[in-house]
This record gives C-alpha cells, structure tokens and sequence, in this order.
C-alpha cells in the first residue's frame, strides 16, 4: 500500500508544482507550493489509516482496488464540478478619459 501512494505522490507532485509555478506571481509562489503541500498532507492524512483498515478486514489488493477506486470517483467528480481548463478569460482594456 505504501508503495502505491510513495509513488502516486512521485507521479503527482511535479505536475502540481509546474502548474502552481505558471500559475502564482513569484512573489507568493513560495506560499502557495506550502500550501499546496500541506493540502495534500491532510488529504491523505485519512487515507492512510482507512487502507490499512480495509486491508486488515479483507486483503491488501481489495484495499488497494478500493483506494483506485476512490480516486478514479473523485476524478471525476472534480472534472464535471471544474473543467482542468478553462477557456482563457478576455482581458479588458483600462478605460481612457
């Protein structure tokens, strides 16, 4: 269990840190990558102890299939709450007196 998430994270952390680095002035980009980081840390925080309960009730591939399962549901979720892209938003131009 520890494995697939060690290397979730591997997987998931360089393209969280590209997108908040294009995204955040660098002013407060330090900030949000340690935000983002702790975020993170609490979302998986629960998830740690509930696999390893599941996997003591049933058997480690149950629990790991069920974790997949979770984030593949939570995938979706977000995709139809939020589009991963949006259309670039028009920039209005200062009004001139």
């Amino acid at each position: 269990m520890c494995f697939v998430m060690k290397s979730s994270q591997a997987l998931m952390r360089p393209i969280a840190s590209s997108f908040i680095n294009d995204h955040v002035q660098s002013q407060g980009r330090a900030v949000a990558l340690s935000a983002a980081s702790m975020a993170y840390a609490l979302f998986r925080l629960p998830l740690k102890p509930l696999s390893g309960v599941v996997a003591d009730l049933s058997t480690p591939i149950l629990a790991v299939a069920a974790l997949g399962g979770f984030f593949l549901l939570s995938a979706v979720v977000l995709y139809v709450v939020e589009a991963p892209v949006g259309k670039p938003r028009e920039r209005t131009a200062p009004a001139s007196d």
